[in-house]
């Protein structure tokens, strides 16, 4: 101004169309958001160029994305003085690139220099909701569209660990049905790996299930909800017009000011500013009818009728969402009006799901679990493997099933254990049978087999359990290990017997001698 001070333009039009913009990305979250809404009410941005024959001329257009873009991320808007917010740099080609930098490599940052139209506050957080979407939009461009398949969150997919978009991948199966997973599209520059591949199934009924309470936890203050955004929406682009028409009313006026004040006589003058008053007279009906048009859509809309149906479709959703007549197609559809995107971070058999609802919210669900393999599945619990191992230092296989189905242990069918399941599991997990265990217990108090004791003696196997059975003969001492049917037994000499009768190899010769001749 005159002062040489910021102020807010005189024309509360042009405040209130600013104004507007960041009230519209308040509610929609997104600055492509706020592009859409105002060519859909046709509402109109002021701007002043800063070249060309039009220099410093108010002039009101649709505005463009870039156009809400800098204004959004104008630190001036909030009522702060930068310097430095861009840098010039020379390329190694000659040429030069202008670059923007952090918030933090700002030459100069003075705060609350001006008025402002948002808070200091306020736009750090619409910086952070920018940055976000841009996150969400720089790996793999937009949204697809929805397409049939049964990957409910299709294109809206992003990996938790690169930033990249998720994309279906199906695969058959042994039945007739086909799984998919969510594949993250980084493994193409993993060196062949994939980043994140995670089941799809599981994903989408996470989704699903919030979808639904939070479509049935409160229904009718969600559709009160739905209603009052419709009415603020409506109140600030028909506010918008009513300022625009006030405008164009003030230029018929002043239009025809100027053709009566011109001398009749002067007919190129007065023909021309006849033309300019109907022309403002014209733009100004039109712009009434708009108005008008909008505001009759606006009530047809909001009508009795349609608010109950919308409230009995909420009450009712869930019923929609399963309904065999809801293809996967509308079920993408129904979920786009509510999720932007999901962000899946995986650790172990544990997912999380981090959505960004539409308007900007964003929540994280519960951690979804991954069904286990069938291997895992299959895997004998660590409890009763302990419990096997204790039982087998007195208990054969059969008896060791018969004692952990008496207490209540089941395979992973939940049928009983046998001792043929009791033995595939020893092998399994490497646990040693009662027998081995019976015959290092025995090793240890110099009982050996059959076979090493002749060997150790000079004298044939047979021998050795000849002596050992005969009750009579006691220089070979025998022990048995009690077993469900085969008979395992073991030997060890003894030596007070061998003291008194050291001639057991010259006696065990010729019982040999004996039993080969006959």
């Amino acid at each position: 101004n005159e002062s040489d001070e910021v102020v807010f333009d005189p024309d509360r039009s042009i405040v209130d169309a600013v104004d507007g913009v960041f009230g519209s990305f308040r509610r929609l979250g997104s600055a492509a958001g706020v592009v859409k809404w105002m060519d859909r009410e046709n509402i109109r941005l002021p701007s002043r160029p800063r070249n060309g024959p039009n220099r410093g001329q108010l002039q009101w257009a649709l505005p463009s994305f870039g156009q809400i873009l800098r204004i959004l991320k104008n630190p001036r808007y909030a009522g702060a003085y930068t310097y430095g917010r861009r840098r010039s740099e020379l390329q190694a080609d000659g040429t030069v690139r202008i670059r923007t930098v952090p918030m933090d490599q700002w030459h100069v940052l003075i705060r609350d220099a001006h008025v402002g139209f948002i808070e200091w506050e306020e736009y750090l957080r619409i910086q952070a909701t920018l940055a976000s979407n841009s996150r969400t939009f720089k790996p793999a461009g937009r949204v697809a569209a929805p397409r049939n398949g049964a990957a409910l969150l299709q294109s809206r997919v992003i990996c938790g660990r690169c930033g990249r978009r998720m994309g279906p991948l199906y695969t058959k199966t042994r039945s007739s049905r086909r799984a998919y997973y969510y594949r993250c599209r980084g493994h193409r520059t993993y060196e062949g790996e994939t980043c994140q591949r995670i089941r799809g199934d599981v994903v989408d009924a996470a989704a699903s299930r919030f979808v639904i309470d939070m479509m049935n936890r409160q229904n009718i203050d969600l559709a009160l909800a739905v209603q009052q955004q419709v009415h603020a929406e409506f109140a600030e682009a028909d506010r918008q017009r009513a300022n625009r028409i006030e405008a164009i009313r003030f230029q018929a006026e002043l239009a025809r000011r100027r053709f009566i004040e011109v001398d009749p006589a002067n007919r190129l003058v007065a023909a021309a500013l006849e033309a300019e008053w109907n022309d403002r007279l014209r733009e100004l009906d039109e712009a009434c009818k708009e108005r008008d048009v909008r505001a009759a859509a606006r009530d047809q809309e909001l009508s009795g009728l349609k608010v109950e149906r919308i409230r009995a479709l909420i009450r009712d959703f869930e019923g929609v969402w399963t309904a065999s007549r809801t293809n996967d197609l509308d079920r993408k559809r129904l979920l786009g009006l509510l999720i932007d995107d999901a962000t899946l971070t995986r650790d172990g058999s544990e997912i999380t799901v981090a959505l960004r609802m539409r308007g900007g919210r964003a929540l994280t669900l519960d951690p979804v679990q991954l069904p286990l393999s069938v291997a895992a599945i299959r895997k004998t619990p660590p409890k009763t493997i302990a419990t096997l191992a204790g039982l087998l230092d007195t208990h054969t296989d059969r008896a060791a099933a018969f004692a952990l189905n008496k207490a209540g242990y089941t395979n992973w069918r939940g049928e009983p254990y046998t001792a043929a399941r009791i033995s595939y599991m020893r092998r399994t997990y490497g646990l040693p049978s009662f027998i081995e265990r019976e015959k290092n217990r025995l090793r240890d108090h110099g009982f050996i087999t059959a076979p090493e004791l002749a060997e150790q003696l000079g004298i044939t196997p047979r021998t050795v359990y000849t002596i050992g059975a005969d009750v009579h003969d006691d220089r070979i001492e025998e022990t048995t290990i009690p077993t469900d049917g085969r008979t395992y037994r073991m030997f060890r000499p003894n030596i007070q017997s061998e003291e008194h009768s050291p001639s057991l190899p010259k006696t065990t010769t010729a019982q040999n001698s004996e039993q080969g001749a006959s």
